[in-house]
C-alpha cells in the first residue's frame, strides 16, 4: 500500500474510532500493559514467538491498530513488533518521536529499505503476521484457531500437515497470516476501504471491549536474575549511526538489554528478537538519557536460549565528552526567548533534534542544549543535573558579544571552567585590549547579579552577604554598581575602573572586562574569571596578579561566532577542547 493511501485509510479509521472512546481507552491500556510486562518480565522462551509487522502512516496510528493490540493481549505467545513506515523520512521522524515514549526500545522501527532485509532474515517457518492497514481479529480465532491450530501448523516441519491458510482470522480489514517463507510469494489480501467501511463500522460499533479480548489483568512480574561480577568495558567509537555497538552474546532466541539503576531495580531498555538481528554483527542500541553522563554506567546483555538457559554479560559503558554525538543532543527553543536564533543555529550546525523547552516532558531522552535560564530552560537544566547528565549551556559571549554576533557555549557549567592549554589564535583574532595589572587603586566596586540571575542560582541574599563580608576585611570605600536598566545612563565601566582597587561580582561578564583592563577581581568559583581572580573575600587587601595569557586563550575557545555555530565549527571545537590538557 502506498504511503498516501495508507495515510488516508488510517485517518478515516481514527475518525471512526472517535465514536468508541471506551475501545480506544482499552487499546491504550492493553498497549501500556504489554509495555510494562516487556520492561519488567524476563522472556518466557517456551512460548512461540510471532513477528508482527504493522504498517503506520504516523505514530498516532499505533493504538488504532486494534488487531496488533489483540495479539499483544495473548499470554500464550511472544510478540516481536516491527512498526513499518512507507518512507525513510517518516521512519526517521517516528524514531525521533518514539524516543519520548515508554515503549521505545521494545519495538523495531523500519523504513522501506530495511524492511525486506528484516523479513528475509526470518527463518522460513517463523510465524509472521503483517497488518497492511487497520484490522480487527476474530475473538474465537484468537483463542482457538489462531493459537491452537494455526501456530501449531505454522511451526510444523511436516509440509503434509500444512493446511489451507484461508482461515477467517480477520473480522474486519486485511493482512497476511502465515509462514515468513511464504510471505514473499503470497499477495496479501487486499480490502477495499469504500466497500467495507459501512459494514466494518457497524460491526465495530456493535462489539464490546471484552469481545475483543482486551480486558485482562496484567501478569505478575517475574524475578530478575542476579548480575554476575565480571564486567566487560565497552569503548564508545565515533559513528555516523545513531547507536552504540554492543558485543553480542552468541546464541539465544531473544536478547534483553538492562540498565543497572542500583539501588533501584534494573530497567529493560531494549528487547530484540534474535530472528530480527543479523548473526554476524554486534547489537546496536541507542543509549537512554540516564546513560549520557560523565560517569560510566552498567548494562547487562542477556540472551534467552530455547532451552530456557540465560547467558548474560555485564557491560560497562562510558561516554567521554570528546565523543559525544549529535544524535545524543536536543537543542531547546523558548517561546519568546531571545536566544532562539543561536539555538536554531546550533541545531543546524550539528543536525541534532530541535524542540521547545516548554513541551519537553519530565524525563530527558537526550543531552539538553539550552539558552539562558528562563522560560523552562531552568527546568530542563534541573532535570539534567538531578540525573547527572551532560548538558550544554549557551549565553552571551565574553568578547564581541551581542545577539547575532558571538556566544559562549559551555558543558556542564554556566561559564568557562578550569584553564585548558589552548593556542592564542582565537584571542588574537578578537583584538581584546589587555592592560597591565593596576596595583594602586582605592575603592572597591561591587556589581550584584540581576534579580533573574539570583532567583535562578539561589543566591537572593548575595549583595547583603557580600557587603557584610567586605566590612569585616576592609575599610576601603565601596561602590555598588547595579546593572543599568534600559534607558538609564551610567558611568562607563572603563572609567569607573581607573581608580578601583578591585571589582567584586558573582559571575557577571564585568569580571572579564575588569580583569582585561587590569583590575583584580573577586568572584564566585563558578565564574569564568575565577582562574585569574580570587574567590575568598578575606584576601580583599591581597589581590592576585597572575599571567592572563593562558586564561584569555582558554576563554576564547569557549565562545564562537553565530556563523561558526551554524556551520558546525563550534561543535567540532567543543569536542577538541575536551581533549586538551589542563594548564
Amino acid at each position: 500500500m502506498t504511503g498516501d493511501a495508507l495515510s488516508s485509510q488510517m485517518l478515516g479509521w481514527r475518525k471512526l474510532l472517535r465514536s468508541r472512546p471506551d475501545l480506544l481507552v482499552a487499546v491504550e491500556e492493553e498497549w501500556s500493559r504489554w509495555t510494562v510486562s516487556q520492561r519488567e518480565q524476563v522472556p518466557d522462551v517456551s512460548k512461540p514467538q510471532v513477528v508482527i509487522v504493522a504498517q503506520l502512516s504516523c505514530p498516532a496510528d499505533l493504538t488504532a491498530h486494534i488487531g496488533l493490540v489483540q495479539l499483544l493481549a495473548l499470554r500464550s505467545i511472544r510478540c516481536a513488533v516491527v512498526l513499518a513506515f512507507a518512507t525513510e523520512e517518516l521512519a526517521l521522524i517516528a524514531a525521533g518521536q518514539a524516543r519520548r515514549e515508554p515503549w521505545y526500545g521494545l519495538v523495531k522501527i523500519s523504513g522501506p529499505c530495511e524492511r525486506p532485509e528484516l523479513l528475509n532474515r526470518l527463518p522460513a517457518d517463523s510465524p509472521l503476521v503483517v497488518f497492511t492497514g487497520p484490522a480487527i481479529l476474530r475473538r474465537d480465532c484468537l483463542e482457538t484457531m489462531f493459537v491452537t491450530k494455526n501456530l501449531a501448523r505454522l511451526l510444523s516441519q511436516n509440509e503434509d500437515e500444512v493446511e489451507s491458510s484461508d482461515d477467517p482470522v480477520f473480522l474486519w480489514g486485511s493482512g497476511f497470516f502465515g509462514r515468513a517463507g511464504d510471505y514473499a510469494h503470497t499477495e496479501a489480501v487486499k480490502a477495499s476501504w469504500r466497500k467495507k467501511e459501512s459494514a466494518g463500522a457497524s460491526q465495530l460499533l456493535a462489539l464490546d471491549v471484552t469481545e475483543l479480548g482486551l480486558c485482562r489483568n496484567p501478569p505478575a512480574a517475574a524475578p530478575r536474575n542476579q548480575w554476575p561480577k565480571r564486567t566487560t568495558t565497552v569503548q564508545l567509537a565515533n559513528s555516523d549511526e545513531e547507536a552504540v555497538d554492543i558485543p553480542r552474546v552468541q546464541g539465544g532466541d531473544e536478547f534483553v538489554i538492562r540498565f543497572n539503576r542500583n539501588p533501584l531495580p534494573s530497567t529493560v531498555i531494549e528487547r530484540r528478537s534474535a530472528r530480527l538481528c543479523a548473526t554476524d554483527e554486534p547489537l546496536k542500541i541507542r543509549l537512554p538519557g540516564e546513560m549520557l553522563t560523565p560517569a560510566p554506567k552498567l548494562l547487562r546483555l542477556e540472551a534467552y536460549k530455547p532451552s530456557g538457559r540465560v547467558v548474560g554479560t555485564n557491560l560497562l559503558v562510558r561516554v567521554p565528552a570528546s565523543q559525544l554525538q549529535p544524535w545524543m543532543l536536543s537543542a531547546f527553543l523558548n517561546r519568546g526567548g531571545g536566544g532562539n536564533p543561536v539555538i536554531r543555529a546550533f541545531a543546524q550546525g550539528t543536525g541534532c533534534r530541535l524542540a521547545y523547552a516548554e513541551d519537553e516532558p519530565e524525563t530527558l531522552s537526550e543531552i539538553p542544549v539550552v539558552w539562558g535560564v528562563l522560560r523552562d530552560s531552568d527546568r530542563i537544566l534541573a532535570q539534567a543535573k538531578a540525573r547527572l547528565m551532560y548538558f550544554f549551556y549557551i549565553d552571551h559571549a565574553y568578547f564581541d558579544r551581542g545577539h547575532g554576533k558571538s556566544y559562549r557555549i559551555t558543558r556542564n557549567r554556566y561559564e568557562a571552567g578550569p584553564i585548558r592549554k589552548c593556542p592564542r589564535d582565537r584571542i588574537a583574532s578578537l583584538d581584546v585590549e589587555v592592560r597591565p595589572w593596576q596595583k594602586s587603586g582605592r575603592e572597591i566596586i561591587v556589581c550584584p547579579p540581576t534579580d533573574y540571575f539570583m532567583a535562578a542560582h539561589n543566591c537572593a541574599d548575595w549583595l547583603q552577604t557580600t557587603l557584610d563580608a567586605l566590612a569585616q576585611f576592609t575599610e576601603r570605600p565601596i561602590i555598588v554598581r547595579e546593572k543599568p536598566r534600559p534607558g538609564e545612563t551610567a558611568v562607563p565601566l572603563k572609567t569607573a575602573l581607573k581608580t578601583a582597587h578591585a571589582l567584586v561580582t558573582h559571575s557577571s561578564n564585568v569580571a572579564i572586562e575588569a580583569a582585561c583592563l587590569g583590575t583584580p577581581v573577586f568572584v564566585n568559583p563558578a565564574s569564568a574569571a575565577a582562574p585569574i581572580g580570587e574567590t575568598d573575600l578575606s584576601k580583599i587587601e591581597m589581590p592576585a596578579y597572575p599571567d592572563r595569557d593562558p586564561w584569555l586563550a582558554h576563554v576564547a575557545y569557549n565562545q564562537f561566532s553565530i556563523d561558526e555555530i551554524r556551520e558546525g565549527i563550534a561543535w567540532q571545537l567543543l569536542l577538541e577542547l575536551e581533549e586538551r590538557e589542563f594548564a
